[in-house]
């Protein structure tokens, strides 16, 4: 009777309630609570070890069958005009020096096409002008990596460069600006180096 109760009654319990709560932690406690209950251990650990396991390998399998064209999606028309809808509210709250709404919407149009350097350009502008330096360089980063001639990319980098105390990495950026065309490097550079 203790073999039937140890061995076969508590393991069909505890792989009951392990099933019922999708081998979650509740189903663990719970298991644990009905393992008090037999007064024994070893049968439940037993088959919760066995449970994970498989639990283990069915997710394992799950994502062997995710196929590449789901992996590597192209956006759709429809994310694009989305992005663009959301670009075109951060550029209103921007104008309205929304900042922070503004960052809101330009990320959401960057996670949704990530491919136009004009909203890492304006979100990179929004953190500019909320002194955040890292983030504003990082996102200017991105416009250059998009479009490597956009003069005022390197400006606002290097004035960033300047302000986080990089003085050589902002000169070199104002120097490129200026070779781009930029006229207004060439002033903001003399006026940092004569500060």
């Amino acid at each position: 009777m203790k073999f039937f109760i140890e061995w076969v009654l508590s393991s069909l319990v505890w792989f009951l309630l392990a099933y019922l709560f999708h081998y979650s932690i509740l189903g663990w406690i719970v298991g644990f609570i009905v393992s008090f209950l037999f007064k024994e251990f070893f049968a439940p650990i037993l088959v919760s070890i066995i449970l994970t396991t498989i639990r283990h390998n069915s997710i394992k399998k799950q994502n062997n069958f995710i196929p590449n064209s789901f992996l590597f999606q192209h956006k759709s028309p429809d994310s694009r005009k989305q992005a663009e809808d959301s670009f075109l509210k951060g550029v209103s709250a921007f104008n309205n020096k929304e900042y922070k709404f503004a960052i809101y919407c330009f990320t959401r149009a960057i996670n949704m096409n990530n491919k136009e350097f004009k909203y890492f350009l304006y979100r990179g502008n929004c953190y500019f002008f909320v002194k955040d330096y890292i983030n504003a360089k990082n996102n200017f980063n991105m416009v250059i990596r998009l479009n490597p001639g956009h003069s005022d990319a390197y400006l606002y980098r290097g004035i960033c460069w300047f302000n986080l105390h990089q003085n050589e990495f902002g000169e070199q950026d104002f120097l490129t600006a200026t070779k781009l065309g930029n006229n207004e490097a060439k002033v903001l550079l003399d006026s940092y180096l004569h500060k």
